[in-house]
């Protein structure tokens, strides 16, 4: 009897301590807040002439391809990373750019490179690499042989070895066919006088506009409903009190984890006074919540963009968990939640 409560005070020690342990990390993965930090900076000191109004000859497209190729300048100049750590540093990582992203974690003092991982994925590419090599060696083959340029559906042909012959023979007859059934209704018609065929032709235009008509009149009909469903729904006094309360939820998780420090200054222009203007603009709207953080200084003559930044704050799970619970205890979110039905047959 004494052996067997000495094992039961053992097994419930055990259990006991893998409890603790337990309860322990949860406790450090909810309370001990992950740290980061952001970097980032765009090395434009000279900057560029804005491009001209159709430069290249063709107008819109001339001033996309300008567009396409300042923002490519742009991010070749920009360097940024991504540093956060947890527990004293015992776990800590990186995310860095140009160059695609790589990611490093170190483990207790073990260093991961997650970046090499990511580079195996270019090695399994080597054998489509190696087939489209293949077939243009194929196609140009065929276009020295038969003087013409091939396209996709020649290009299936190649990789599948099957011949073109057999397609130039089914298109062949394909066409032969299309005539002979055009002759016949074009001898059909010959014996139809001009007044049938303008009634035919009268006929079916007043049959088309009809069903255009209606079709016009039931999406219209459609979306009526929906919008009046919706707003039936979102008019409902919990549902108002229920966004109100995932709102206060929301804006609370962004008090606390958006970076508690974060700078950004250098000068930028935008290759147009009036752009630039504008972005002064709303740089000058946010400034109560931005004069300590932006400090930006215009170039209206080129377009410029030599900025750094900074920011770094702090994320504890703990809190994401009091709000689902709070979001969960308030009565109008469940009501919602169990009426969320309503809402999805609205918008289907």
């Amino acid at each position: 009897m004494n052996l067997l409560l000495l094992i039961g005070k053992i097994v419930l020690i055990l259990i006991l301590i893998v409890l603790a342990a337990a309860l322990l990390v949860l406790l450090l993965v909810l309370l001990v807040p992950i740290r980061y930090e952001m970097n980032f900076s765009i090395d434009d000191p000279e900057g560029m002439q804005p491009a001209s109004e159709g430069t290249d000859g063709n107008g819109e497209n001339g001033e996309n391809s300008a567009l396409i190729a300042q923002f490519d300048r742009l991010a070749s100049k920009t360097d940024a990373d991504l540093k956060f750590s947890w527990l004293i540093r015992l776990v800590q990582g990186e995310l860095a750019w140009p160059g695609g992203f790589g990611l490093t974690v170190k483990i207790f003092g073990k260093k991961l490179d997650l970046s090499e991982k990511f580079g195996e994925d270019s090695d399994q590419e080597a054998p489509d690499n190696e087939a489209q090599r293949e077939l243009d060696r194929m196609r140009a083959e065929r276009e020295g042989r038969d003087g013409k340029t091939e396209g996709p559906a020649e290009d299936a042909e190649l990789l599948d070895g099957s011949p073109a012959s057999e397609d130039a023979s089914e298109k062949e007859s394909s066409a032969l066919e299309t005539d002979s059934l055009r002759k016949e209704n074009s001898s059909g018609k010959e014996g139809s006088s001009v007044k049938e065929k303008a009634g035919h032709w009268l006929w079916n235009k007043i049959e088309t506009i009809e069903e255009s008509v209606q079709a016009f009149r039931d999406t219209a009909v459609s979306a009526l409903n929906r919008i009046s469903d919706i707003h039936g729904f979102m008019d409902r006094e919990t549902t108002r009190k229920a966004l109100r309360r995932l709102l206060q939820v929301v804006a609370k998780l962004l008090k606390r984890y958006l970076p508690a420090e974060w700078h950004v200054n250098g000068t930028v222009g935008l290759g147009d006074p009036a752009y630039t203007g504008k972005m002064l603009e709303v740089i000058g709207i946010s400034l109560p919540y931005t004069a300590d953080h932006i400090s930006i200084t215009p170039e209206f003559s080129m377009v410029r963009c030599d900025v750094k930044g900074h920011a770094r704050g702090k994320v504890r799970l703990i809190f994401i968990v009091f709000a689902l619970v709070r979001a969960v205890l308030d009565r109008n979110v469940r009501s919602c939640w169990r009426q969320r039905q309503d809402l999805l047959s609205a918008l289907n």
